[in-house]
């Protein structure tokens, strides 16, 4: 099936000095406006706008996202909208070719040429200092990138959020609705996690979630949000969340310890980079990770968090 998305930018002239890095995901689409240096770029405006990860929003959506972000980036710098010399993407939910071409035709009038990859790539393009490494990305959703010094790349934990996300703000937040039945039920005692998320969901009883649930009133990103109650929650010292975490943490480290496996790393220091909300804004989070992997033996060399994956955008732009 071949997806048209219409595309109401109208045809402009094209300034070849400007270039465009965007990381959009299931939450949010970030857009980052740039002019060439001799060596560099030169970062003049950034715009923010709604989720643009299409199998979560929709095509048209997505679309309409990513040039919001774009016209915000052009006014927070200042100056008139025109089309850029060259546009790279890194959205998550477009890694197929069927994805990426029905993508690329909805913002080629934004740039003269344009790349569109998956999320996952802006991050090792931006945070593996030493051009090898295994990425993790945990926001929303998750993945587990990796690349060797061959250049070439592996993967783990790239099933959606039916079959996988593990790690995620989203997988979190399932967790703590799951319990919330189970405090309801009685089948667990209660705890502060249940009066967080009842007060954050805006409801008075666990029965309620289903109606919100069949009435498509809690999607994914509102779910991926309950991520903060628990973490909130396990500073109080709730067992329950802090269960959460660390059960998350090691379903995540699982996934790094298949792609350090399918890297044939052995006892080699590797160097990480970490990206999204989750793991780079929660210490408890992502410390319970690297317990986990120094269980599994994983020697973690060079840590870097990566806070804004579109400046990896900007630099597949640059080259």
């Amino acid at each position: 099936v071949r997806r048209t998305i219409s595309n109401k930018t109208p045809a402009l002239e094209i300034d070849a000095n400007l270039i465009l890095g965007v990381d959009g995901g299931g939450t949010k689409t970030v857009a980052v406006l740039a002019r060439r240096g001799k060596k560099d770029f030169i970062i003049l405006g950034r715009g923010v706008s709604q989720a643009s990860n299409p199998r979560v929003v929709g095509f048209s959506n997505a679309s309409r996202a990513i040039h919001d972000a774009v016209k915000l980036a052009f006014k927070d710098a200042g100056i008139p909208f025109t089309k850029v010399g060259f546009l790279a993407a890194g959205i998550s939910g477009a890694g197929r070719d069927e994805e990426k071409n029905a993508l690329h035709i909805a913002l080629a009038s934004l740039a003269g040429k344009v790349i569109i990859s998956a999320d996952a790539s802006l991050v090792l393009e931006e945070g593996l200092m030493e051009g090898w490494g295994i990425a993790v990305i945990s926001g929303t959703g998750s993945i587990v990138l990796g690349k060797n010094q061959q250049g070439e790349s592996f993967r783990a934990g790239v099933w959606g959020s039916v079959l996988g996300d593990e790690g995620s703000g989203y997988a979190l937040g399932m967790g703590a609705l799951k319990l919330l039945t189970h405090f309801a039920d009685g089948r667990e005692k209660q705890s502060p996690l249940q009066d967080k998320i009842l007060a954050h969901l805006g409801i008075v009883h666990a029965t309620e979630i289903v109606a919100l649930l069949h009435e498509d009133k809690l999607d994914k990103s509102m779910i991926a949000n309950l991520a903060i109650e628990v973490l909130h929650a396990h500073g109080l010292g709730d067992m329950y969340a802090s269960s959460l975490i660390n059960d998350q943490a090691g379903q995540l480290a699982s996934c790094v310890g298949a792609v350090h496996k399918q890297m044939n790393l052995k006892d080699e220091m590797v160097p990480l980079t970490l990206a999204g909300s989750l793991i780079c804004k929660s210490d408890v989070f992502r410390q319970a990770l690297l317990a986990h992997l120094e269980k599994m033996d994983i020697k973690v060399g060079l840590l870097t968090l990566v806070h804004e994956p579109a400046l990896g955008a900007l630099r597949m732009a640059l080259s």
